[in-house]
């Protein structure tokens, strides 16, 4: 919006909309009988918000979006090729009777193109959609998603029976996050949602909080997705939970994170973590910059400063944009704990991590634990994983590593979800039928009986299978396949990366630790959302590292004198 303001329109790049979006609007425009809205792209889900936390990570974030949100350079439009954060709409003249005359495809096929995010679409791919969606999909349980009538000898295009319901019904960009809908008895007002992991563990007398007011369940409708409740008068609640994917942060304000880091080590080029205090000059003068250009008190600064120092003095650097750092330390379990230091963002960090993880499935033949935040990456290692620390930076290149990530993200979670996601947009799954909304289980198992009709080797027994999993030339395969690789991930930036670090572009340090530094503490804490693969909580190899958030001072000495001699 700053940009529109100041009238700086090179900053604001309106990216592809997704190509499951355009059939959708096919669909929607063949069956109107008005005039027809066309290349309507979906909205951003939300804004990061984040406060300041206790970890050390998190106050850095805060302290830099402090540091730099009045001068505008935050996060800069998003310009992620196929990305759904832009809204344009293409309008046609107005028709008689589409229902009789039919739609030409020459004309249709204008018509998308003029749509801005639709500009570079070619006719193969607008034919591949077309012929989805009138061929549909056979599966075990009928056809999918079959909606056109299409005339090829004449070239025409007519909506079947039932496409504009499904158009209105089940038609929209936002994916259905299988929430329940909480109502209250005996009115039945709707109070607001819930998860859907929080409501099948719920059960019936159960007390929750929802607003400022305490309901107790009487029933759980599994069928329907609802919550049935009723007052419970004040009686103490249990706090219900959402699981959701939230964005992750923007290589603008990852790259100011790195810089404030920088900075505050230049400022502080000598000080040690034995014998910090704030009353040191050095000390001082850091904690006042911090507080008049980031504004933050006297606490929140010499935290933030104590972070950066204690973090220094185990690795020797700080990791930053052009300073790439692994760490490698011993755990409980006597395993080893790899962390790579790369404040890039999550959607690197994930790309890389799966990678990387896939690389060594197949070099070492072990699934590795591994998990990805938006400042490193973190691998379990085994016994048997021994190798010189150096050599992780040299086990993916650039030219390389899209195939291997495309066969890490088919064995990932995010590939099902985001299957289940664009088959919905794209109405091959239909979110209401018959009048009422398909049940959240009952869509997964559409969801999964079509995957393994449109790709079934994603969906077969992997023992079965030679070599690297065949992704098919699908429309709607191709659509996931660009959403996994370039807005859950970004597979461009990773090969940058990557370029970067073969050149020398980017400095990278292996340092083998005697205890976990400050900057893996919360890589090594990192909630479910961050895992690359699916053990629980409970059988993380990362939660039996003992971390401190103090070390002792002669613990700190010996790392001090290491870091001299390197």
């Amino acid at each position: 919006m700053r940009a529109i303001r100041h009238g700086d329109l090179d900053r604001l790049m309106i990216p592809d909309a997704p190509l499951d979006v355009l059939a959708q609007q096919i669909v929607a425009t063949c069956a109107s009988q008005d005039d027809a809205h066309v290349a309507r792209a979906p909205r951003p889900r939300g804004f990061d918000e984040r406060a300041l936390g206790a970890e050390g990570s998190s106050s850095i974030f805060a302290v830099n979006a402090a540091n730099r949100g009045p001068d505008g350079t935050v996060a800069l439009a998003d310009s992620r090729a196929g990305a759904p954060s832009t809204l344009a709409q293409g309008r046609s003249a107005p028709h008689s009777d589409p229902q009789a005359e039919g739609w030409d495809e020459n004309e249709l096929f204008a018509l998308v193109k003029r749509a801005y995010p639709y500009r570079n679409l070619t006719r193969e791919t607008f034919d591949s959609i077309l012929d989805m969606l009138a061929e549909g999909i056979t599966a075990r349980r009928g056809r999918y998603g079959a909606y056109l009538h299409r005339d090829r000898v004449n070239g025409k295009l007519r909506a079947r029976r039932g496409a504009r319901l499904a158009a209105i019904t089940s038609g929209g960009a936002i994916p259905d996050n299988s929430l329940y809908t909480v109502v209250a008895q005996p009115d039945g007002g709707m109070v607001g949602t819930v998860d859907e992991d929080f409501a099948v563990e719920s059960n019936r007398g159960d007390i929750m909080l929802l607003g400022n007011t305490s309901w107790m369940i009487r029933r759980v409708e599994t069928n329907s997705g609802r919550v049935l409740v009723e007052d419970a008068h004040g009686a103490p609640p249990t706090v219900p939970f959402w699981r959701g994917e939230a964005p992750a942060r923007t290589e603008e304000l990852s790259e100011h994170v790195g810089m404030l880091r920088q900075e505050i080590s230049e400022m502080l080029p000598h000080t040690s973590p034995v014998g910090f205090s704030a009353t040191q000059p050095d000390v001082a003068s850091a904690v006042a910059w911090l507080k008049n250009e980031c504004g933050l008190d006297d606490s929140g600064a010499e935290q933030a400063i104590e972070y950066i120092v204690q973090g220094r003095a185990v690795l020797g650097a700080v990791p930053t944009q052009t300073t790439v750092i692994a760490e490698r330390f011993f755990d409980e379990g006597g395993g080893m704990q790899l962390v790579i230091h790369a404040p890039f963002g999550g959607r690197i960090n994930k790309a890389w991590g799966l990678a990387l993880r896939k690389r060594f499935c197949r070099g070492f033949n072990f699934e590795l634990q591994a998990a990805a935040t938006d400042n490193g990456l973190n691998i379990a290692l085994a016994e048997q994983h021994s190798f010189p620390l150096g050599d992780v930076f040299h086990f993916l290149q650039a030219e390389t590593v899209q195939p291997i990530l495309e066969q890490a993200a088919l064995d990932s979670p995010v590939f099902g979800t985001r299957w289940r996601w664009d088959a919905n947009r794209a109405l091959a799954l239909l979110r209401f039928q018959g009048g009422k909304k398909v049940p959240a289980q009952i869509q997964r198992m559409r969801s999964d009986d079509l995957l393994a009709s449109v790709f079934p080797e994603a969906a077969a027994c992997q023992e079965n299978i030679v070599g690297d999993i065949r992704i098919p030339d699908h429309p709607l395969v191709n659509e996931v396949m660009k959403d996994v690789l370039t807005e859950a991930m970004d597979v461009e930036g990773l090969k940058s990366l990557l370029r970067g670090m073969a050149s020398g572009q980017i400095r990278v340090l292996a340092v083998d630790t005697p205890v976990p530094s400050q900057f893996s503490h919360e890589i090594l804490n990192a909630n479910p959302y961050a895992y690359l693969d699916d053990a629980p909580l409970e059988e993380r190899r990362a939660r039996a590292v003992e971390m401190r958030r103090m070390l002792p001072a002669s613990v700190l000495e010996e790392v001090c004198m290491m870091c001299c001699i390197r």
